[in-house]
């Protein structure tokens, strides 16, 4: 990847973060709150923040290569899981994890 590319995708990813930072910090206070519909508003901040940057199918393929059939059914079953997964793609990819993710969460 040119270092245009990744300057472009770090730009468009710190507009998301800035956009949907909040609603990343209530998804993940909600799914502690035991909200039923918090796992798929994380689900849809991971969803549309890797669809932002083009690689929702990458992320989806990289679930699948590990064993998981969707990032929502890992995050129901194990939250740091999930998290460490989002951690790992986002490593691999060299793009700062979507909002509310970090090493060590849930």
């Amino acid at each position: 990847m040119g270092k245009k590319t990744r300057v472009a995708k770090a730009s468009l990813a710190a507009a998301f973060v800035a956009a949907g930072g909040a609603a990343a910090t209530q998804a993940r206070a909600d799914v502690a709150g035991s909200d039923p519909t918090a796992v798929e508003n994380v689900d849809g901040v991971v969803s549309s923040y890797f669809g932002q940057l083009g690689l929702r199918d990458d992320f989806q393929q990289f679930l699948k290569l590990r064993g998981f059939e969707s990032f929502q059914k890992v995050y129901k079953v194990s939250t740091s899981e999930a998290t460490d997964l989002v951690i790992v793609f986002s490593n691999e990819k060299d793009i700062s994890p979507p909002p509310g993710f970090t090493v060590g969460d849930g």
